[in-house]
């Protein structure tokens, strides 16, 4: 390895280690500050709006931000062309999507207005829009990142954070306490993300294009390769957001919205940075390992992507034991810090959480052996599977035990999640012998 590839994949993961930690302090100081100017039922009406913005990201964004990223370093080895049909079909996918969300959306505004409270249609509008500009925030960042632009997302990433946490808590000293107006922030920060997000992506990466080129490229081979890519995604999205948001939504229904506040707090100390740490190594090996397998037909570059994701798996696994035996012993010192006395009803859960966190997280390693080897169809029934398993869980762990039936949910998914995953990658490993 000569000393400028050296030198460049030190400053790669400076910037990356950068966007994470920035992220996880702005996140510990955001989580401080909103829980300590709402109440713990304002902040589970917050929690349960955060999955309007989670649902558009899950089935939409988030399957073509795959996409974006698993394919840019291809259609930039094919060349000049085929990197220009790239960014046509990307475009045109995400006006697809943006029309799509936007009819969802005025047919729920609708039924809001005429059935539901003013309060309820004013967090679910702000959260339209918090979850519209947050999904195209995500598609710009994966395709920097997949172009390997460090420092943009970054920055952009570091804004992000703060800018949520500055005009939520602006707004609600100024206008008073409410989920809606926290929601408002979000949604107005975001917003200023993406216009500077959507700046610097023409500039550093579109500048040779414009509207007019764009239009008249061919694009439908790229947006073929793009949705059959992505489209498996999609189809475990539903279901991975109804196990996620069930969490939510079970609670509320079985107690209260003051313990879905109460959960949420938990699960945003003990299950976000963990997986924010993973994130920081997994935006800065998966480019990596992408670029290595290229179209993915590479037989003996693939191996060797397999053994590579199975050392990493390894390797988190035993960082998670670690981090998990750290807050068993120092559950209650960490909530004391970070939340106020009302949210620390659940601070014994806190290990468990951090465990299944952490084995969710580095079950991505080994699923991005597989997204390489372009098997992601083998995904769909298994995953489908686990997440109708996880929403079962979450509905009867939270009838019958509350939010400890939540964790021991969050819990069991997690560890089956992870033995799926490792039993599929062998399966499709051994299938390179026939290829």
């Amino acid at each position: 390895m000569n000393s400028i590839r050296i030198k460049r994949l030190g400053k790669e993961f400076f910037w990356t280690s950068f966007a994470q930690i920035s992220t996880l302090i702005g996140s510990f100081i955001g989580i401080r500050l909103i829980t300590e100017l709402l109440s713990p039922t304002q902040y589970g009406e917050l929690a349960l709006g955060m999955t309007v913005s989670t649902f558009m990201q899950a089935i939409a964004f988030g399957p073509l931000g795959n996409g974006a990223f698993r394919f840019f370093s291809s259609a930039k080895e094919e060349g000049f062309e085929s990197t220009k049909s790239y960014f046509a079909a990307l475009c045109r996918l995400a006006f697809y999507i943006i029309c799509l969300l936007t009819f969802l959306a005025i047919i729920v505004t609708l039924v809001f207005g005429v059935f539901g409270s003013l309060d309820s249609f004013e967090l679910g509008f702000t959260a339209f829009f918090f979850g519209l500009f947050l999904g195209l925030n995500n598609l710009i960042n994966s395709i920097q990142n997949a172009a390997r632009n460090r420092t943009i997302v970054a920055l952009h990433q570091t804004f992000a954070t703060f800018g949520r946490i500055s005009l939520s808590t602006l707004l609600i000293i100024c206008f008073g306490a409410s989920s809606s107006r926290a929601m408002l922030g979000y949604a107005l920060a975001t917003i200023f993300v993406f216009l500077s997000q959507n700046y610097f992506l023409k500039r550093s990466l579109m500048k040779k294009f414009n509207s007019k080129n764009l239009s008249t490229i061919e694009q439908s081979e790229w947006i073929s390769k793009l949705t059959s890519y992505s489209w498996p995604f999609a189809t475990w999205a539903l279901l991975g957001w109804g196990r996620s948001a069930s969490e939510r939504w079970a609670l509320d229904f079985f107690t209260s919205t003051k313990d879905v506040g109460i959960y949420s707090a938990l699960y945003q100390v003990g299950y976000v940075p963990i997986s924010l740490f993973f994130n920081m190594w997994l935006s800065f090996v998966n480019p990596v390992i992408y670029q290595r397998a290229g179209d993915g037909r590479n037989i003996s570059r693939l191996r060797k992507i397999y053994h590579d994701c199975w050392k990493l798996t390894c390797l988190g696994f035993i960082l998670v034991l670690f981090m998990t035996g750290f807050t068993s012993i120092f559950h209650k010192f960490i909530f004391l810090i970070l939340l106020p006395e009302s949210y620390n009803t659940y601070s014994y859960l806190l290990p468990a959480v951090v465990f299944a966190g952490g084995i969710l997280s580095i079950n991505h390693h080994i699923t991005t052996a597989i997204h390489s080897h372009n098997k992601t169809i083998t995904l769909i029934i298994p995953t489908n599977l686990l997440h109708f398993i996880g929403l079962s869980l979450n509905i009867l762990g939270a009838c019958y035990f509350g939010a400890e039936g939540l964790v021991f949910s969050l819990t069991l998914y997690s560890i089956l999640s992870l033995l799926t995953s490792i039993i599929l990658s062998r399966i499709t490993y051994r299938e390179l012998k026939f290829e």
